[in-house]
């Protein structure tokens, strides 16, 4: 016998559906409230944060100007306060370099290195971080130079070596070359080994200068 299943009749879909949603009424209202909510809160976030952008970036030109002034002390002032405010935006990473510059421009290593260390993090872009770790490294030494502690050398070496790991292509080889520079001078002999190992190993396919540099270095460890 051929049974044939006749489709329920329009009016009884409608009701299971209308049953369903006086079922569940009040769980699908609180679902559209919160993605109502959510998509508010997106675009709001999202025109925030453009604003923020350009408003950073108007910072970072007047910044610029105070330091290209020599204005130092504006720089370091206004700076400081726009850092802590347009924390996470790049022009922000931007005006800590600047604010790093004035204190050395005043011959105030500590100060450059107090403001560095503070915001190490402030934004996440690579080439920021790069530019932090290798002022950072370049500081230490100069403290090494005046003080002649070795503990200070040895920071600059690591400090060196993070930039390294930051910076993937243009600088990577050269700021390796210092952190093991800096590891010898702190008389970290086997730490510096192990940092101008790879180098060395490459050393044809560094530019003439550097491979002198560190094949000199290098051999001379012992």
């Amino acid at each position: 016998m051929n049974i044939k299943y006749k489709r329920k009749p329009e009016n009884e879909e409608m009701m299971a559906v209308y049953e369903f949603f006086k079922k569940y009424r009040n769980h699908i209202m609180s679902a559209l409230v919160i993605i109502a909510v959510t998509i508010l809160a997106v675009n709001f976030y999202s025109s925030n944060k453009l604003k923020n952008e350009k408003i950073s970036a108007d910072k970072l030109f007047e910044i610029n100007k105070a330091f290209q002034n020599g204005e130092d002390d504006t720089v370091i002032s206004k700076g400081s306060e726009y850092i802590d405010k347009y924390s996470g935006y790049d022009s922000a990473g931007d005006i800590l370099i600047l604010i790093a510059k004035s204190y050395m421009k005043k011959n105030d290593t500590d100060g450059a290195v107090s403001v560095l260390e503070k915001n190490i993090s402030l934004t996440s872009n690579e080439t920021f971080k790069f530019s932090v770790l290798n002022l950072l490294g370049g500081l230490y030494m100069d403290k090494w130079l005046a003080e002649k502690n070795p503990d200070l050398a040895e920071k600059a070496g690591d400090y060196y070596m993070k930039a390294a790991t930051a910076d993937r292509e243009l600088h990577k080889d050269r700021t390796l070359y210092y952190a093991g520079n800096c590891y010898l001078q702190a008389g970290k002999i086997e730490k510096a080994k192990k940092t101008l190992k790879s180098l060395y190993d490459r050393s044809r396919d560094l530019e003439y200068k550097l491979r002198e540099q560190v094949k000199y270095l290098y051999e001379n460890l012992d």
